[in-house]
């Protein structure tokens, strides 16, 4: 997980129903990444994702390619949760 990726929504009435399609897609090709602090992805599980407010989008790009053991747990942590709420396992039941 190298570069990462990012999902930078506004927080506005259009955006707050929205699903996480990012974290998914990003995680399946194994790239850490910088999201919103808003729904949905404010909703995630803790360390899967960091955290951006609109301010602090650099920074927070900045550190993530500074942290390699950082992007490795991040990318660790959204696999097992990718695992456990979007399987197709866990679609069925």
């Amino acid at each position: 997980g190298g570069v990462p990726g990012i999902a930078p929504l506004v927080g506005d009435n259009f955006n707050r129903p929205k699903t996480a399609p990012k974290f998914v897609e990003y995680t399946a090709r194994g790239m850490p990444w910088v999201s919103a602090a808003i729904p949905p992805y404010s909703d995630l599980p803790e360390g899967v994702t960091s955290l951006a407010a609109m301010a602090n989008w650099a920074e927070s790009i900045e550190a993530l390619l500074r942290d390699h053991r950082k992007r490795r747990e991040m990318l660790r942590l959204a696999r097992s949760h990718c695992n456990a709420a979007y399987s197709i396992v866990e679609v069925r039941n």
